[in-house]
């Protein structure tokens, strides 16, 4: 059984035995139910980390944005000079670029970013405004992490 030196008593083994014996859609044995637990663990903590982005970025400014706003801020900003929706998708590895265009609306009428020309592409944006913003996360994501870090606490 997977992970089963954890557990050190034959009642938490059983215990363990019991939970391992759901009925996934995608699994079928002992194994694939694991795997099938890793994977949605990996949902469950990527949302969080989005809607902690999001948090930041509403600290940093008011504006309630999604995670994939903030991110879209960070990549403009990224290096300094401006980018187009083609660079940031790719930066990105996103194929939804009906989804980035509006995240690009939405800080183009904040006025986090602004339109630029030039480059390969027609429209370029560029972080100008959104620099404070871009900063002010920064801050507040490094006094988490050093928080965090001297709290001694640990992931589990």
């Amino acid at each position: 059984m997977l992970f089963k030196c954890c557990f050190r008593r034959n009642n938490q083994v059983e215990l363990y035995q019991q939970l391992l014996q759901k009925h996934w859609h995608l699994a079928a044995r002992d194994y694939q139910v694991a795997f099938t637990e890793l994977e949605f663990a990996i949902i469950r903590v990527s949302a969080a980390f989005e809607r902690w982005q999001s948090d930041c970025l509403a600290c940093c400014h008011g504006t309630p944005f999604s995670g994939s706003d903030n991110v879209i801020l960070h990549v403009i900003r990224m290096h300094d000079r401006p980018k187009g929706i083609s660079e940031i998708r790719r930066l990105l590895n996103r194929d939804d670029q009906s989804n980035l265009q509006y995240g690009v609306r939405k800080l183009l009428k904040a006025g986090l970013i602004e339109k630029t020309k030039g480059g390969t592409s027609k429209k370029n944006f560029e972080r100008i405004p959104g620099t404070r913003i871009a900063d002010c996360f920064c801050i507040a994501d490094a006094k988490w992490n050093i928080n965090f870090m001297h709290s001694g606490q640990r992931i589990h």
